[in-house]
């Protein structure tokens, strides 16, 4: 019996960002999965998720955490769930943050409420690949993210402020982030478990769960680039 549990991120862990799993890549990820326990721990909601993942993989899975681990859905049955409900006001300053932002063209639906969490984007959910390249390679010199992330935990200091992906920034509750995946594994499995991700780096929405990993000392984590260096580590180690 296969003694580790596996938690793999989605978005540039098993595939590009938003983007369903390839098959080239879906291939192996099954040829590995043989014998194992495996979770996906994702930032997007249940809908994303599923749109993401191929039934074939979703068959093989042991259970799905959306919405930063606000939920875990075993198939489409609900195991947990832990919501949250912002104010008003904090809507409203999120709205400033927005405005404030120099980057354009600015997106609409730039804000999604998600089980437990608000994802937060500058130009919106449905922006196009394009235009989420341009903001991606534009953030990463002015660190619009990272400002604005580090200004709501100012302002709000109950709240906990990551970024992910290539253009938003997810916001809970603090507590209620992707470590509480790690924990629900250690009390349910009591096993040891080793995280996929490639935000672990503080700031970043899978630092979390690989701060708890290591902090509690129950597993290991690897901060990877992209699908293909999770698959070339998978492969070869595991």
């Amino acid at each position: 019996m296969e003694r580790l549990v596996y938690l793999f991120d989605l978005d540039g862990t098993l595939t590009p960002p938003m983007r369903k799993v390839e098959s080239g890549t879906a291939m192996r990820f099954l040829n590995w999965m043989r014998g194992k326990e495996v979770y996906i721990v994702a930032g997007s909601d249940k809908h994303k998720v599923y749109k993401q993942l191929p039934a074939s993989i979703l068959s093989r899975l042991d259970g799905v955490f959306c919405s930063s681990a606000n939920e875990l859905w075993n198939g489409d049955e609900l195991v947990y769930k832990n919501d949250w409900t912002p104010t008003d006001d904090f809507f409203s300053y999120l709205g400033k943050l927005y405005q404030n932002s120099h980057f354009t063209p600015k997106g609409k639906n730039f804000i999604e409420k998600r089980t437990g969490m608000i994802n937060f984007s500058i130009v919106g959910r449905e922006a196009p690949k394009e235009l989420r390249e341009i903001y991606y390679e534009w953030d990463k010199k002015i660190k619009d993210r990272e400002n604005m992330a580090k200004a709501i935990m100012l302002d709000y200091p109950e709240l906990q402020a990551c970024i992910g992906g290539q253009i938003s920034i997810d916001i809970y509750p603090k507590g209620q982030d992707k470590s509480q995946a790690s924990r629900w594994v250690t009390e349910n499995l009591k096993k040891e478990m080793v995280f996929f991700g490639d935000k672990c780096n503080p700031g970043g929405n899978d630092y979390p769960i690989a701060n708890d990993i290591i902090q509690r000392e129950c597993g290991t984590y690897h901060n990877v680039e992209s699908h293909t260096q999770t698959l070339e580590i998978l492969e070869n180690k595991y």
